[in-house]
């Protein structure tokens, strides 16, 4: 949990510190399109991962994020936007383990492309990191 926590603290921290406009109405609405994850464990090595994508934007920041059709949390107050570009820190508590990840998207017209990296932990041992690549639409 100290980990989940320190990664929330920083992320929000650093896109506060660089992102601190609430989105555009160009970025406000709904994207859809595939999110590529590589997995490092200890356990299993290295994996490879393929997600649906849905992301609602409000244009008082707030989202709400679905992935492979099952809805993921979207941690309040963590969207970060400006002209260009935008961030949001999504995860949760799933049973023992507890997942915090922070995602940047470049908007470019109906387009947005970014990355998204995150760690799980049971609390108190690391189980694994994931750097992923994000490809967006606007519906």
């Amino acid at each position: 949990m100290k980990l989940y926590k320190a990664v929330l603290l920083a992320s929000g921290i650093f896109t506060s510190a660089v992102l601190s406009f609430a989105a555009t109405p160009e970025q406000s609405g709904t994207w859809v399109g595939t999110m590529q994850s590589t997995v490092y464990s200890s356990t299993i090595g290295k994996t490879k991962a393929k997600f649906a994508m849905i992301l609602e934007i409000a244009e008082d920041d707030h989202a709400t994020l679905t992935l492979n059709g099952d809805v993921v949390p979207v941690l309040s107050d963590t969207g970060f936007y400006n002209a260009t570009g935008g961030a949001f820190v999504f995860g949760g508590s799933f049973g023992p383990v507890s997942s915090s990840t922070v995602a940047n998207l470049i908007f470019k017209g109906t387009s947005a492309k970014g990355t998204a990296t995150g760690v799980d932990s049971n609390g108190s041992i690391f189980l694994a990191s994931y750097e992923s690549k994000i490809k967006l639409k606007k519906q």
